[in-house]
């Protein structure tokens, strides 16, 4: 190459990398960024939104502290079908990038590996509420990193222990269950009105050994974190002795570990 070429080639290369930072799409994001946007219970039946930003197919998007939905979102699909959790999801159709648009449904995620998040087509995942029969959100807080726990514990089994009794039960509450979590913060309460001489309760994995929680002596309480593959049905093992008294048994959930 000549000295009167080499002006020439070093036109050709900018212009050649103009094309293409010209090209070039700024709205790609990293895979599965996520960061802020957790939930926030506003009342029966509407949620907002904290300030943050993520990505959806690839595309970037936040949340803004102006942004209407830091205010309120009122979810559409409370009605019907009685107790059930609502996906929160990144509506992609009807969202202006970088802002967005939100969309509920009962219709549960899938975990989408190209893009390293929770996916209904292409709505991505951000969160999700528990709904009681009366149609109405139950009361939450969600903290970073997807910790999501209930006001109180939401009780899914309640029983009366006799005395002198000693059962094993297969209770499967998979229902009551997120598709999309890492672990389930779950209580375990057994009371009387009198002393029990002793009394013990045991929550395990069916088909797996070990005892995750036990107590004795009097009435008690405790919580415990159990994580498990969410395809297994549970099964709780109760034992107790209170010398012709009795006392009841509870077995709820606080609160769970949040994929998005």
């Amino acid at each position: 190459m000549n000295k009167s070429q080499k002006p020439f080639a070093l036109i050709c290369i900018i212009a050649a990398i103009c094309t293409v930072v010209s090209g070039a799409d700024f709205n790609r994001a990293p895979a599965g960024l996520i960061k802020g946007v957790e939930l926030e219970y506003v009342d029966a039946n509407k949620i907002s939104l904290k300030t943050g930003y993520g990505e959806s197919y690839g595309i970037y998007w936040e949340v803004t502290s102006t942004d209407a939905l830091t205010t309120s979102y009122q979810l559409t699909s409370l009605t019907g079908n009685g107790e059930k959790f609502l996906y929160i999801y990144v509506d992609y159709s009807e969202s202006a990038f970088p802002s967005i648009a939100l969309i509920d449904s009962a219709t549960p995620p899938v975990w989408n590996e190209d893009y390293l998040g929770f996916y209904n087509g292409l709505d991505r995942c951000i969160g999700f509420v528990w709904v009681l029969a009366n149609e109405t959100i139950y009361p939450f807080r969600m903290t970073q990193d997807g910790v999501y726990n209930f006001s109180t514990a939401l009780i899914f089994h309640q029983n009366t222990i006799s005395s002198l009794s000693s059962a094993f039960q297969l209770f499967n509450f998979d229902a009551y269950v997120p598709q999309n979590i890492s672990q389930v913060n779950t209580h375990i309460s057994l009371w009387s009105s009198q002393t029990w001489t002793w009394a013990t309760v045991a929550l395990e994995p069916e088909n797996q050994n070990g005892a995750l929680w036990s107590f004795g002596a009097k009435a008690a309480s405790v919580s415990g974190n159990l994580q498990f593959d969410q395809t297994v049905p549970r099964k709780f093992e109760y034992v107790a002795d209170a010398s012709g008294t009795s006392g009841t048994l509870q077995l709820g959930i606080l609160g769970y570990q949040m994929l998005r």
